[in-house]
Formats: C-alpha cells, sequence, structure tokens
C-alpha cells in the first residue's frame, strides 16, 4: 500500500476499520467489504474444486458459531433437561 493511500485511510477510520477487519479475518465486522470478501472466498474454491461459483455463492452459509449453538440448543432440549429431578 502506497503512503498516499496509508495517509487516506488513516484520514477515515470507517476504512480503516473496514480494511483491518478483513484482513484479521473478521467479517462480520466488516460490513459490505466483508461479505464481498466472503462472496469471493466462496467461489473462488468452488472454481478451484471444479464446482459452480455462481452456486457456492448462493447458498447459505451457517457459522461455525452457529451450528454450536444449535447443537447445544438440541442437546437441552431433548438430552440434558434443565430443572430436571433426573438431571
Amino acid at each position: 500500500i502506497t503512503p498516499e493511500s496509508l495517509d487516506w485511510l488513516a484520514a477515515d477510520t470507517a476504512a480503516l476499520s473496514t480494511l483491518l477487519h478483513c484482513l484479521n479475518g473478521q467479517y462480520q465486522y466488516a460490513g459490505l467489504a466483508g461479505e464481498l470478501v466472503q462472496k469471493a472466498d466462496r467461489a473462488s474454491v468452488a472454481f478451484n474444486l471444479g464446482g459452480d461459483p455462481v452456486k457456492a455463492i448462493h447458498r447459505p452459509q451457517t457459522s461455525l458459531p452457529q451450528q454450536i449453538i444449535t447443537s447445544l440448543r438440541d442437546l437441552l432440549a431433548h438430552e440434558f433437561r434443565l430443572n430436571n429431578p433426573n438431571g
């Protein structure tokens, strides 16, 4: 990045924040730029693996934390009931 570009980024805190979040892989905090990076990454991986990049972009993604929360809720609902006399 050129010094002029760095000066511009330093002057615009929102742009700098977005760039740093993207570089750190924290796309959920990067707004639209993070969304674009994720879609481009999915399309690139699909293309490299011989899949259809268009389908990869439009397919809904579930994050790992969301999958863990869903699994824990299922366990609490069906396996480990709270406030159960046998629990």
